[in-house]
């Protein structure tokens, strides 16, 4: 008799532990729950702010509120995806839900602005851990096949939120007090953390870890860890503050970016060493994995261009009432929440995602060059119709980039792809709202006279074509997301990427 691989023993056992029928509904329900309760607190707190800067009177400290919150989460993005390949991701995953509930309970208690800010951090850190390991854990839950209508139905959920969490907010402040802007967390939090605590089996991915114990602590790669968080706060600083706070070319701004491209090079040299780098560069050596990372980057510019920009022309140019940005772009983001769940049930049919990328991506183009050609003299109607056709360009390839992603990256290193690709949609939206403020820099104003009016409305028209020409890029990027047949097992071997090096010897160099 021949003595069974250690992998199928740990598969087998992994398999074993995978729930199934109600409680397998359940899990997908406190996943939900926890991926729908980080979106909604990024966004809820913006209507609320006036009356938070009113009542603490921190006006000075009014964008620190927002920028805690978005520095802790993206900084941990990368590191939590990292560890829970190494050490398993419950213990991760509940203990960001505990970090973002005691956050979101001290911020309700808040008695100062600089206390606020601190308790946001809290909370931003606890939502980096819960955003990067839900869509991880979706993954492990389901094998490639079938990862579509469920990475559709979440990425839907983070577009209903940004609908519905601007008018939430809103309506709590008004008629409860600020403070239980934090405060809805709780219940909501505590109900995702005992359904995770229950259900959610503590083996449930397949590891590559050899070592226990403190040999295993002693592998982490703290220095990676340490330059990469370094790297993110001084580049989301630079982005943050340029343009606003101080000037593009100030000593502040200029200092910061050439810090992180110091620090981010530093990091790439360290993982080029270590035993268990923070973030394996030969991942990058994937075509798909690359693509899917650069398109997440490239999405995350173009929403955020939306997001930004679309209320702005809609308000200044067309003169529509100052209503809050979540019903103004309702007709952007109902697209992207219908037509994620479509695609995602069609690749999850069709066990396929190329074909449908350029498709996505065809749409997006075709939206964004519509909004190219927008200026004084357009209506509100054809304004909601360009907006309806980006929101099913951009809800297409939501998911695909992280299915396509996931699927080509070996099931141990799950959650650092998967942070990888996260990491890189939140610097997109960062460079996208930072860099193309410079072309809509003075657009704030309001009563515009019909010359001022006409400006501004060029000025949007520069921001739109820029953001045209990431959609080409866009393009280009899914014409090299070349399809990787979507297993229908997990955990399954041999892995993704080793199938596209099979398909692919020429890539390194040889064949065998």
């Amino acid at each position: 008799m021949t003595d069974r691989s250690p992998v199928l023993s740990e598969n087998e056992d992994i398999e074993a532990q995978h729930p199934r029928g109600w409680r397998l509904a359940a899990l997908v329900g406190g996943l939900l729950l926890t991926l729908a309760l980080s979106a909604l607190d990024a966004t809820i707190v913006g209507t609320a702010l006036p009356a938070i800067v009113k009542a603490l009177h921190g006006f000075a400290e009014y964008s620190w509120v927002v920028t805690a919150y978005l520095l802790t989460s993206t900084t941990v993005v990368p590191i939590v995806g990292k560890l829970s390949d190494q050490f398993g991701r419950k213990g991760f995953v509940l203990t960001g839900i505990a970090l973002f509930l005691l956050g979101s309970a001290l911020a309700g208690t808040a008695q100062s602005m600089t206390q606020l800010i601190l308790f946001r951090g809290l909370q931003g850190l606890g939502a980096g851990f819960m955003q990067t390991l839900v869509f991880t854990l979706i993954a492990d839950l389901f094998p490639p096949a079938e990862r579509g209508r469920w990475q559709g139905l979440f990425a839907s959920i983070l577009s209903l939120v940004l609908i519905v969490a601007p008018a939430l907010g809103g309506w709590i402040t008004d008629h409860e007090g600020w403070r239980w802007v934090f405060y809805i967390n709780m219940p909501v939090g505590i109900l995702a953390l005992l359904v995770l605590t229950i259900w959610l089996p503590s083996r449930l991915s397949t590891s590559h870890r050899a070592y226990s114990g403190w040999k295993a602590w002693r592998r982490i790669d703290f220095a990676g860890a340490l330059t990469s968080a370094v790297a993110t706060i001084c580049l989301l600083l630079a982005l943050t503050w340029a343009g606003t706070t101080y000037a593009w070319g100030s000593p502040q701004v200029i200092g910061l970016l050439g810090a992180a491209t110091i620090l981010y090079l530093t990091f790439f040299a360290i993982e080029r060493r270590v035993s268990e780098p923070l973030l394996p560069l030969d991942l990058f050596r994937s075509q798909i994995f690359s693509a899917s990372s650069l398109l997440a980057l490239v999405l995350g510019m173009i929403i955020y261009a939306m997001i930004f920009y679309l209320p702005l022309f809609m308000q200044t140019i067309l003169g529509q009432a100052a209503t809050n940005s979540g019903a103004s772009l309702a007709p952007l983001f109902l697209p992207i929440a219908i037509s994620a769940i479509i695609g995602g049930q069609l690749i999850s049919k069709v066990g396929r995602y190329h074909l449908l990328a350029i498709i996505g991506a065809l749409i997006l183009l075709l939206g964004l060059f519509l909004l190219v050609r927008m200026d004084t003299m357009t209506t509100l109607l054809t304004v909601t119709i360009n907006m309806i056709i980006v929101g099913l360009g951009i809800g297409v390839l939501q998911p695909i980039y992280t299915i396509a992603g996931q699927n080509a990256t070996p099931v141990e290193r799950l959650g650092t792809g998967t942070g990888a690709i996260n990491y890189l949609r939140a610097m997109g939206s960062l460079l996208g709202t930072a860099v193309l403020g410079v072309l809509a820099t003075g657009s704030h104003a309001t009563g515009l006279s019909l010359a001022a009016r006409q400006a501004l409305a060029q000025n949007l028209g520069h921001v739109f074509l820029v953001t045209f020409g990431v959609g080409v890029a866009a393009l280009v990027i899914t014409l090299f997301l070349k399809d990787i047949p979507l297993r229908k097992r997990r955990q399954s071997t041999p892995t993704a990427i080793s199938e596209e090096k099979v398909q692919q010897p020429h890539i390194n160099g040889s064949s065998q």
